[in-house]
């Protein structure tokens, strides 16, 4: 059964999910001695956000990788998945040969990456983009509100303990359960 080896990150995003001087106004604040505390406190509940949900929310790109692939259809475990950027094979002798294109394609709707054939390999590693776009109007509405919520809660106990206020349960609504 072809089961996920590693999975990582590659390219963060390049903006904040939540708008920052929508953010300052919903915690009612207008001075700028903490504008690098809210930054983080936004960075914070986004990390923590998609980490549960598998939900990449601004563009990013990542990397998964497969130990002995055995089906056409593996998962593409960050979602929304935009496209497939490339695959490497790796042999058991540890030497790299990229996956011809026309052999991979993108099942989005599905979050599966589909092959017309796969070789004999040790590993598959397939880099790929993920979010649902590069700003944060590209983010569902009700997921910038669960962060902004979020983020609050943290300025507003900001003196204890940080993870203590980073529940992940307030999430589930938002992760979808593949079968």
């Amino acid at each position: 059964m072809t089961q996920i080896y590693s999975q990582y990150r590659k390219v963060a995003p390049k903006n904040l999910a939540i708008e920052f001087g929508v953010m300052k106004s919903f915690l009612k604040i207008d001075h700028q001695e903490e504008d690098g505390l809210i930054k983080e406190m936004i960075i914070a509940a986004t990390n923590r956000f998609e980490a549960y949900t598998n939900c990449a929310l601004i563009t990013q790109i990542w990397s998964v990788t497969f130990k002995f692939p055995d089906r056409f259809i593996v998962p593409i475990p960050m979602r929304p998945a935009q496209s497939i950027i490339d695959v490497d094979l790796v042999d058991c002798a540890g030497c790299y040969a990229k996956m011809p294109s026309e052999n991979i394609s993108l099942v989005p709707e599905s979050g599966y990456a589909k092959f017309q054939s796969i070789p004999l390999v040790h590993l598959l590693k397939i880099h790929y983009i993920a979010g649902y776009g590069d700003v944060h109007s590209d983010v569902p509405t009700d997921i910038k509100w669960q962060i902004m919520s979020h983020v609050a809660r943290l300025y507003e106990n900001r003196s204890r303990n940080i993870v203590e206020l980073l529940p992940a349960a307030e999430y589930e609504s938002f992760k979808i359960m593949r079968l």
